[in-house]
C-alpha cells in the first residue's frame, strides 16, 4: 500500500470525524471547488454539480464512498448526491515522496543525471 493512499485513508477514518463531529455535521458546497477537510498530507475537496448544496459529512453513504474515493488515491473524483470530490495530494507531500524517491535511487546506484 502507497503513502499516498495510506495518507487518504487516514484523513477520511481520522481527520473528517474529528473536523466534523456528530453535533457539527453539515458542509456548504458550491459550484466553485472548496476544501472541506485536510491532513499534512492530502486534502480532500468538494464542488457543488447544480447550485449550493448542504452535505452531511457523516452520511454513512457518504462515508462509504469516501473510503472507496481513498482506497483508490489522490486524483481520482465520485459524484455523490450532485457534489463532485476529489482528494489532492498537498505540494509538501508531494515535494517528500519525490525527494525521498531520489534519495532512493541514488542509494541503488539508479541514479542517472
Amino acid at each position: 500500500m502507497t503513502a499516498a493512499i495510506e495518507a487518504c485513508k487516514n484523513l477520511i477514518d481520522k481527520t473528517l470525524p474529528a473536523e466534523f463531529p456528530t453535533n457539527s455535521t453539515n458542509f456548504e458546497v458550491n459550484a466553485n471547488p472548496q476544501r472541506i477537510v485536510q491532513n499534512f498530507y492530502v486534502a480532500l475537496y468538494g464542488q457543488s454539480t447544480a447550485g449550493t448544496k448542504i452535505v452531511n459529512m457523516r452520511s454513512p453513504t457518504l462515508q462509504r464512498e469516501l473510503k472507496n474515493l481513498a482506497t483508490r488515491g489522490p486524483g481520482e473524483t465520485i459524484v455523490v448526491g450532485g457534489v463532485k470530490y476529489k482528494l489532492y495530494m498537498r505540494m509538501i507531500f508531494r515535494s517528500l515522496v519525490r525527494r525521498l524517491f531520489l534519495i532512493f535511487r541514488v542509494r541503488e546506484g539508479d541514479w542517472v543525471a
